[in-house]
């Protein structure tokens, strides 16, 4: 199986490098990552390394001698403005317009905004939330849309039972876990969504932990009983029919309208708008993998796994999914371009916080001021090549994964 995969991942890159704009989109990717990882060594306004007495000090990755006045040595970014820097002398100034610099090293090549921020700064740091949220977004809903798109494949109406021991651990599970949430720690996880960062990361270490614990005692409590016959018996769950209903109601639910109602009651941050995109986008996901676990589900290869006594998760996980992950792909490379505008757009409407320098918040300053052109055009530039770069990836990978296209080979 796994000399199948190898070889289907290395025809996949044979075919997909065939897209010459869909190989360039992701060469342009990777220097995208690559800039985002370095975007400190490229625009900050602290030196990289600097040199006093005998000693070397590295101010970029956090070393100090920030009182250090004079220098033997001093190595600054390219770009010597942070983000946030401002530089009251120059505000509004264009690429091309006389600025007022103490060194040409200190020109703002793409001008700067009202409060005198350099575009270009903003531009190179901007890279890590489009990454960032585009990527941590379609994550969450590539879990969520694998989950549930193999499980509804996989089972069907029919296929899933369900014992009277799991149903009654059910049925006292899942009102002590709303209790859990909504009575005894519902403030403390609302403060923790507000807070963002770690604090909602070990509520849900938490929350994972006394499930496991749940679930093992289940097993223990499982062992115990499993002599008496009653507790094995079983009844069928519609499992397909309900994985579809879910996914229907989170359609209807506009995504946009949704993440401005929730960060209208919680401190707007990019943890939790990461969290709600990606709770909302898994859809797509499910429902494409949904139909490639019903075409390869009853193969031959699958059905002599199941007469071979393998489990069922091992055969979604080691059968299954490797074979059907292909289309998947897609729709996560769609998915990261939409998560791109949606917060192009709520940083334009002033929903994003303002410590966060976006594209969408450099782009926001056009909305206020209409003459320096260079405000709009460079992060819309940014915005379109990046959409536009994950758009003709997704070709790609379409393509790729296209056997009409490719049946000649």
């Amino acid at each position: 199986m796994l000399d199948g995969f190898r070889v289907w991942i290395a025809l996949f890159f044979e075919r997909f490098n065939q897209n010459n704009l869909s190989k360039w989109s992701m060469r342009l990717l990777l220097i995208m990552v690559i800039v985002s990882f370095l975007a400190d060594f490229i625009a900050s306004d602290k030196p990289i390394v600097f040199k006093s007495g005998n000693q070397w000090f590295f101010p970029v990755l956090g070393s100090s001698g920030k009182d250090i006045q004079e220098f033997d040595f001093k190595l600054m970014p390219l770009i010597p403005y942070s983000p946030a820097s401002l530089d009251y002398k120059n505000s509004l100034k264009g690429p091309f317009d006389n600025q007022i610099l103490s060194h040409w090293s200190k020109r703002h090549w793409l001008g700067t905004d009202d409060l005198g921020r350099d575009i270009f700064s903003g531009m190179i740091h901007g890279i890590r939330y489009v990454l960032l949220i585009g990527f941590g977004a379609m994550f969450i809903a590539f879990l969520i849309g694998v989950f549930m798109g193999a499980v509804a494949g996989f089972y069907g109406d029919y296929d899933y039972r369900i014992s009277y021991l799991d149903i009654v651990f059910l049925s006292t599970l899942i009102p002590v876990g709303l209790f859990f949430i909504f009575e005894s720690r519902f403030y403390i996880i609302l403060d923790a969504l507000k807070n963002g960062s770690m604090d909602l990361f070990l509520e849900i270490g938490i929350f994972s932990l006394i499930l496991i614990g749940v679930l093992r005692f289940k097993k223990f409590i499982y062992n115990k009983l499993k002599l008496n016959s009653w507790w094995l018996k079983s009844m069928c769950i519609p499992i397909d029919i309900i994985i579809n209903r879910c996914i229907e109601v989170t359609v209807s639910i506009p995504v946009l309208f949704l993440i401005l109602s929730i960060i209208a009651l919680l401190k707007p941050s990019f943890e939790l708008l990461i969290l709600v995109i990606g709770l909302t986008y898994w859809t797509g996901i499910a429902r494409f993998l949904r139909a490639e676990v019903l075409k390869v589900k009853n193969l031959n290869y699958i059905e002599a796994a199941k007469t071979l006594g393998y489990s069922d998760w091992r055969i979604l996980l080691r059968h299954i999914l490797p074979n059907t992950i292909g289309p998947v792909l897609i729709s996560l490379s769609f998915g990261v371009a939409n998560t791109v505008l949606i917060e192009a757009t709520l940083s334009f409407l002033g929903i994003v916080p303002g410590n966060y320098i976006t594209w969408g918040v450099l782009l926001k300053g056009a909305r206020e001021f209409s003459s320096p052109w260079w405000i709009a055009v460079f992060p819309g530039i940014g915005i379109f090549i990046t959409v536009t770069m994950f758009n003709l990836i997704g070709e790609g990978i379409s393509d790729a994964n296209n056997p009409k296209i490719h049946q000649d080979e």
